[in-house]
């Protein structure tokens, strides 16, 4: 049951996926893969806003830094898994 459970999920997470996908290409959303220049440059860009981040004033200011290194984790544990 467990196993068929999994199986159910998997395939509607897909199905969700790819609906979703469609949805953003309906939108005129162009997906496009970054070269690994381009995605350096991106990664840079991206510091300075997780900086400011890190540093503004407001909710949760104790707790940014222990966030934004679980998201940076997970991503990594993405990447690593899926290979991308």
């Amino acid at each position: 049951v467990g196993r068929e459970l999994q199986e159910m999920v998997s395939l509607s997470t897909t199905a969700e996926y790819i609906m979703s996908l469609d949805t953003v290409k309906l939108s005129g959303v162009e997906r496009v893969r970054l070269d690994k220049a381009e995605f350096n440059k991106a990664l840079q860009k991206v510091k300075v806003v997780e900086d400011e981040w890190i540093k503004m004033k407001g909710p949760w200011k104790q707790e940014r830094p222990a966030m934004l290194s679980a998201v940076k984790s997970a991503v990594a544990r993405y990447r690593a898994f899926t290979g991308k």
